[in-house]
């Protein structure tokens, strides 16, 4: 009778064993062997980029310093100056759809005193490549006073954090009627990315 029960107990541990060799999984990236002291083995990782988000991280101001009324007779209306910033966007979408950022240039104001603008140059050099040779393009003299134009662009291969080369600006002036006083006004910047973008 205990030779039975005893019997039993090993069919079952055997059983069980049996199972659980069917449905351990079987690694899928086996070692390979080079020869008798070398083997090479293998890396993996996985990244899913659903919940990955693309952000406009940081975009330039503009100063044009202080002018003597007195320039604008004998230097011009027009003024230039370098951006204090670049362009940055850092994508992690881990897709391959391109952006743009575009800018708009609002009135300069003192008070309720508008200073006359006729154009707002905006200007921002190519930034560097990635490793998978993506980047992000600036546009050229794109007037954005008081309208929105596309002045950086990040191709299908623009992942993760990139800037574009430095930026600058020039400002005309459509008379030279100005009071004294600084003026500011706001550029407003946005980022498309996906279809939206690459209608652009």
């Amino acid at each position: 009778m205990n030779i039975m029960k005893n019997f039993k107990k090993l069919n079952l541990v055997v059983a069980t064993l049996a199972v659980a060799a069917a449905v351990a999984p079987v690694s899928a990236f086996a070692d390979t062997k080079v020869d008798d002291t070398h083997r090479d083995g293998t890396a993996t990782i996985n990244f899913q980029g659903q919940n990955g988000k693309i952000t406009l991280d940081q975009v330039p101001d503009f100063d044009f310093s202080t002018h003597d009324l007195g320039e604008l007779l004998s230097n011009g209306l027009k003024f230039t100056t370098n951006g204090d910033k670049s362009i940055k966007v850092t994508n992690l979408t881990g897709s391959n759809d391109p952006y743009t950022v575009t800018a708009q240039a609002n009135e300069l104001k003192q008070g309720d005193t508008v200073l006359p603008v006729q154009s707002f140059l905006f200007n921002a050099q190519n930034g560097n490549k990635n490793s998978f040779d993506g980047l992000i393009t600036g546009a050229g003299d794109q007037d954005i006073y008081k309208q929105s134009k596309t002045v950086a662009t990040g191709d299908k291969n623009a992942n993760g954090t990139l800037e574009s080369g430095t930026t600058s600006a020039n400002m005309t002036l459509s008379a030279n009627n100005v009071k004294n006083g600084s003026y500011k006004g706001d550029i407003n910047y946005t980022l498309t990315s996906g279809p939206a973008a690459s209608a652009q």
